[in-house]
């Protein structure tokens, strides 16, 4: 949060992710023609006008009748390790905070939750990450359930972390809804005026 986007360390690091996704695409796409399916890059690019990646092209096999839906589509071909998968590109997590505060930045632990750690393993990951400069936990997820944000507060605490909150939108074809409401937590007012003081939000 609140970083510099024009920073010159930042987008060389952004050009590295750009031009890694792209050749990863293009190793899915290949995978997939070994199968025997009609796919192309030229078409993945042609129907996104940003960055591209798996969601793209498992919208592009539903279109083309090999998958019924998005869901199907990871399951048969890009799952993590599945038929058509390549392994993107990784920046260390020290890089990617170091990077991130260097642009003026505040790094924010997203959704730790998903991790499935037990609380004394959090523990560790997270004084690892605020060697590096760690600000912050997202607390407040859409699959983070009370027992989780209820572990991830007390560990936030703990360590005098900031909290955040979100809904994870990452479009139309994802699930969750753009500042939609949320099951079971609402982002605590004096926990977002903490956030908001410490990385100078007007």
């Amino acid at each position: 949060y609140g970083f510099d986007p024009a920073n010159k360390a930042l987008q060389n690091i952004i050009g590295k992710i750009q031009q890694a996704r792209k050749d990863r695409n293009q190793g899915i796409i290949r995978k997939l023609q070994a199968m025997g399916k009609d796919i192309s890059f030229s078409e993945i690019t042609r129907e996104a006008d940003q960055q591209t990646g798996r969601p793209h092209i498992a919208q592009l096999l539903v279109q083309k009748g090999y998958v019924k839906n998005i869901d199907e589509a990871f399951r048969r071909f890009l799952r993590n390790n599945g038929p058509a998968y390549v392994e993107g590109y990784k920046l260390s997590a020290g890089e990617t905070i170091e990077t991130i505060i260097s642009a003026g930045g505040t790094a924010i632990l997203a959704h730790p939750g998903k991790l499935n750690l037990a609380a004394a393993s959090l523990k560790i990951l997270c004084e690892e990450l605020i060697a590096y400069g760690l600000a912050g936990l997202e607390i407040y997820y859409p699959r983070h359930y009370p027992a989780t944000i209820k572990k991830l507060k007390k560990i936030a605490s703990y360590y005098n972390l900031l909290s955040t909150g979100g809904t994870d939108y990452h479009g139309l074809n994802g699930h969750d809804q753009l500042g939609g409401p949320q099951k079971y937590w609402s982002y605590p007012y004096d926990e977002w005026l903490r956030f908001k003081n410490k990385i100078s939000l007007s």
